[in-house]
């Protein structure tokens, strides 16, 4: 079992710094430096996947919030509307993703540019980013889940649980890696969206799983709004795959 701890930061200048912040930001630049170098690498136009990045950030960021609040504490839209407002608060990584992809693709559409090549590039950026994200859930247990005696468990006060936060970043950095192996496969020559289509596919099967062991959640149903997302992922995913709609990337 993993003991359950807490990182306490010193204050600066007065300010109280939180871990979760910390690591938040470190995914953000080391997700920005992995798309910026994959840009170069791929050819495409580094301005427009700057722009893509600061969509994916401040969309991506309130769409986050929003998700959270309609899907899983509807209540505060009627009882609390300046919890609501404020957008410290109440994020869904589920929900980010989802209105950080719908804004990239109404900008490289008003652009007159395809979207799966860049979507391609951005994954290898927004995997490691989501996943020191996930690391800060870990380091501050946001994310427990149902009682367990899993060795992967946590001892939180009361009760070893599993922490979904932790199941989520290995996931992650699984999927990492995997894209990382699969791209140094000199031989393979992927089409426009495989790389996206893979992270999708192997995200969505773990993530749906994972929901079932969480706690204190709202529920459409028998499932979770992160679950029916899960649905679509592995749908979009799989239709990539197997239509290969798109030319291949030269090697």
């Amino acid at each position: 079992m993993i003991p359950y701890f807490t990182i306490e930061l010193p204050k600066i200048f007065g300010l109280p710094i939180q871990i979760f912040g910390v690591m938040v930001a470190i995914g953000f630049l080391v997700g920005d430096h992995l798309v910026k170098k994959r840009t170069l690498s791929q050819g495409l136009d580094v301005r427009v996947i700057q722009s893509i990045v600061m969509i994916c950030i401040f969309v991506g960021l309130i769409s986050a919030h929003v998700f959270d609040s309609a899907f899983y504490e509807p209540r505060i839209l009627f009882t609390d509307f300046r919890e609501f407002l404020d957008f410290r608060t109440r994020l869904s990584s589920m929900g980010g993703t989802i209105g950080a992809a719908i804004g990239c693709w109404i900008y490289l559409r008003r652009k007159s540019l395809p979207f799966l090549p860049y979507a391609d590039v951005v994954t290898f950026g927004y995997v490691p980013g989501w996943f020191f994200g996930r690391i800060g859930c870990f380091l501050v247990h946001d994310h427990p889940g149902k009682m367990t005696d899993f060795f992967l468990g946590v001892q939180f006060p009361g009760g070893t649980r599993h922490d979904l936060g932790l199941y989520d970043a290995l996931l992650l950095g699984f999927i990492w890696i995997v894209l990382v192996l699969v791209d140094k496969r000199t031989k393979l020559k992927p089409f426009h969206g495989y790389f996206i289509a893979i992270f999708f596919v192997i995200y969505s099967v773990g993530r749906f799983g994972f929901d079932f062991l969480r706690i204190q959640e709202s529920r459409m149903g028998s499932l979770t709004f992160a679950q029916y997302a899960c649905i679509l992922m592995f749908a979009i995913g799989t239709y990539l795959l197997i239509r290969k709609p798109y030319p291949v990337i030269p090697k």
